[in-house]
């Protein structure tokens, strides 16, 4: 049973893990650590939030633990997509998962899968950086932008606020990775074109044409925003990022001046006046079309 028993309190006990549920979950750290060269971040129990102290995130995110941090690890597990855990990036199909499995039954065959609680996580690495986007609505995890914080990915034993247990449906692949070359390739052959994802659900356009410039890019530069204030930089890093997602996407780009006025706008009015970000599109274009 994973929850505290015998507890007499006026308030719902705290949802603890068994012994035997944290003996399994470092037993699958020492696998991931040890075996498999990745990089792990504890989590709290039935969430996926990092069980860490305050600042103490980066230098998890950002090379792979010794195991004497085993300890840590009580509530759950997650892995860093990326570099730090040496270019594994993971498929997460959340919509119509048996169709996916149906159409692509190699990947099942060749990949350690995670059953989650609405689909799949599919594990592979790359020998070249995989960075994250949305193809053919499957979520890739992989790098992220210069800057902000990594992905992270729940992993077995860890539990889903729901209850739902992650497993492997084919834990025999745990012997290794399989790693598929030039991974962006890959998924291409595999899925299609890229776009990013948006909050919502929707997506944003690789490329945004003359009229939509100013809405696409200040939704792009919401989303960015939120990533850079958790990843814990500042309006300049945003600015940099702004500047290259302009740059890559909008035909033709905006002028400097133009995408300096979105970011400034959105961090004054959303990161140090702490209302939030934008979840709807803009009404209006700010600066030119």
């Amino acid at each position: 049973m994973d929850h505290a028993d015998g507890v007499e309190c006026s308030e719902p006990p705290r949802r603890l893990p068994s012994q035997a549920f944290i003996d399994n979950l470092r037993k699958h750290v020492n696998l991931y650590q040890d075996r498999l060269g990745l990089c792990c971040v504890p989590l709290l129990y039935r969430e996926k939030r990092p069980d860490l102290a305050k600042g103490q995130m980066r230098e998890w995110v950002t090379e792979r633990q010794d195991l004497h941090h085993i300890e840590a690890f009580i509530g759950g597990v997650a892995i860093v997509c990326g570099e730090p855990s040496v270019g594994l990036f993971v498929l997460d199909v959340d919509v119509d998962p048996e169709v996916f499995r149906e159409k692509h039954p190699v990947l099942f065959s060749e990949h350690p899968i995670v059953r989650t609680n609405r689909g799949y996580h599919i594990w592979a690495r790359s020998s070249t950086p995989v960075h994250t986007d949305k193809r053919d609505g499957v979520e890739i995890l992989g790098e992220s932008k210069e800057g902000v914080l990594p992905h992270l990915v729940t992993a077995p034993p860890s539990r889903h606020p729901s209850g739902h247990l992650y497993r492997f449906i084919n834990e025999g692949k745990l012997s290794g990775i399989k790693e598929v070359g030039d991974g962006e390739k890959w998924l291409q052959d595999l899925l299609g074109a890229p776009v990013v994802s948006r909050e919502g659900g929707a997506d944003y356009p690789v490329l945004i044409p003359q009229g939509s410039r100013n809405v696409e890019l200040t939704h792009l530069i919401g989303y960015l925003a939120k990533e850079i204030r958790l990843g814990g930089l500042g309006q300049k890093h945003l600015l940099a990022l702004a500047l290259d997602e302009n740059e890559r996407r909008c035909v033709p780009p905006l002028t400097e001046r133009e995408v300096e006025t979105i970011v400034r706008s959105i961090w004054g009015r959303e990161i140090a006046g702490g209302r939030g970000f934008p979840t709807e599109r803009a009404e209006r274009p700010l600066g030119s079309p």
